[in-house]
């Protein structure tokens, strides 16, 4: 979900990349990509410029399908259930179905769609160019009800405790029942675009005259603030602070009296909401890059360029951030990772006890990015799986210690080696062979074969002397 939940908090407990690489970087037909990506089940979807809307495959960029509309894509997808909901400017809301890219079904809004839509208990809340907010029906599409005021919600509405919560370019705050009745609204007098932040019983909104404001829920005014330029980018808070894109500033300021922390200068306007990830906020810049700043001092981690404008909010899944960019009339979407996280090498060998067979060993990759290439006693496995087969030839008169020896490699370029060490006992015609397991411990057996032998040789020792006593008696 956009700003990753109900409340549009922009937080998540996956982290970020602080040295970047990029794993992937999927093309979107040619078109610039404004819209942001949403991960779910190892799927990203996004919009584009060129109509569509795509479904990826996180591990490697691949493409799994794409749904053409009939306009321009701006709108950030949704995904609930089975479906992903995308509006478009031609003026429709669309779902279509997770599995196959089919459509389940669309509804009319008599103007473009460029809203976020959000869901709540199986009602899809979406806002229209010119016909305020509608409650859709997620299963069949049926209007349940609409508020009209003939005006533009833009923004993702954000909900909490059963009120909606949107702003209008009517210059309106509002907060409405879930059954479609107001509660109450506040006059800003001038346009807002954003999506709201619930966060601390209070609901945080900005608008296009860069006026900030903390309201309680039930429509109280508590402060409000104003910053340099336009608040037409959606803040994102955490721990107390909130963070505000305003032109191409982004504002820190305490959420508690409305007072500016720091202030950190970008190299143009900010059109991406921030989203906070293990002390670092993260968003991308009309100037093509990539921000990644320190919540606490505003120092940069890096910058990263991408592209000629990066528009599109950062979702963070599994420690890798994925982000839209346009790269001069072409859009991408990247998947960009921590490039100094070596990928982890272990064995699973524990069977490695019979005789006179060829064994496998089975290696598995703990691979935190990506791999580029495992070789294994000099032979390389694989360059898109984690986990494989080593074959281990017994049939040998050599005994003694044998290794399995593998080197992995990342797309950033980290070296992992991993061993596993195991033992043949015995040779010629009774090849017995032990593994040694990763901690260096000989199993079990081995102790059984040392006392096979102790009571063969007592045996031949009982044997030898009762032959001799009956040598005496003759």
């Amino acid at each position: 979900m956009f700003k990753n939940d109900l409340n549009n908090t922009g937080y998540t407990t996956s982290i970020g990349p602080i040295k970047p690489v990029v794993l992937w970087k999927q093309n979107i037909n040619g078109e610039p990509t404004y819209s942001s990506p949403v991960i779910y089940n190892s799927v990203a979807f996004i919009g584009s410029s060129d109509k569509n809307l795509y479904a990826i495959n996180i591990t490697n960029g691949d493409k799994i399908w794409s749904f053409k509309t009939n306009s321009n894509i701006q709108s950030i997808p949704l995904v609930y259930k089975d479906k992903v909901f995308i509006g478009s400017q031609d003026d429709y809301l669309y779902a279509i179905y997770i599995n196959n890219g089919s459509m389940a079904w669309k509804f009319y809004e008599d103007g473009p769609v460029m809203s976020t839509p959000t869901v709540y208990d199986g009602v899809i809340y979406v806002g229209s160019s010119n016909d305020g907010l509608y409650a859709i029906n997620s299963s069949n599409g049926q209007q349940i009800w609409n508020f009209n005021n003939g005006d533009l919600v833009l923004g993702k509405p954000a909900i909490y405790n059963g009120i909606i919560y949107f702003g209008s370019a009517d210059g309106l705050f509002y907060a409405f029942y879930l059954n479609g009745t107001k509660y109450w609204s506040f006059d800003t007098e001038s346009e807002i675009y954003l999506s709201p932040v619930i966060y601390n019983n209070s609901v945080f909104f900005g608008d296009r005259d860069g006026d900030l404001f903390r309201f309680s829920l039930n429509g109280t005014s508590i402060w409000n603030t104003t910053t340099y330029g336009m608040i037409i980018s959606s803040p994102s808070v955490y721990d107390g602070i909130l963070y505000v894109p305003s032109d191409e500033y982004l504002y820190a300021i305490n959420t508690s009296d409305g007072d500016t922390i720091w202030e950190f200068k970008a190299g143009d306007f900010i059109e991406s909401s921030p989203i906070i990830s293990n002390g670092i906020v993260y968003f991308g810049d009309d100037d093509g890059n990539l921000y990644a700043v320190n919540v606490t001092n505003k120092n940069i981690i890096f910058k990263y360029k991408l592209g000629n404008y990066v528009e599109s909010t950062p979702a963070i899944v599994n420690n890798v951030l994925y982000i839209g960019s346009d790269n001069g009339n072409k859009g991408y979407l990247y998947a960009i990772a921590n490039d100094n996280i070596p990928p982890v090498i272990s064995f699973n060998c524990n069977k490695l006890y019979q005789l006179h067979k060829n064994e496998t060993c089975t290696v598995v990759i703990s691979d935190n990015i990506r791999l580029s290439n495992v070789t294994c006693n000099g032979k390389l496995y694989t360059t898109n799986s984690s986990k494989f087969d080593v074959n281990i030839n017994l049939n040998t008169s050599k005994y003694g210690y044998k290794f399995i020896n593998c080197t992995a490699y990342d797309v950033a370029g980290n070296k992992q080696f991993g061993s596993f060490k195991y033992k043949i006992i015995s040779n010629g015609q009774d090849i017995i062979y032990r593994n040694i397991d990763a901690h260096g411990l000989e199993v079990k057996l081995v102790k059984y074969f040392i006392y096979l032998s102790i009571i063969v040789s007592f045996l031949y020792i009982i044997k030898k002397i009762r032959k001799h006593k009956h040598r005496r008696l003759k």
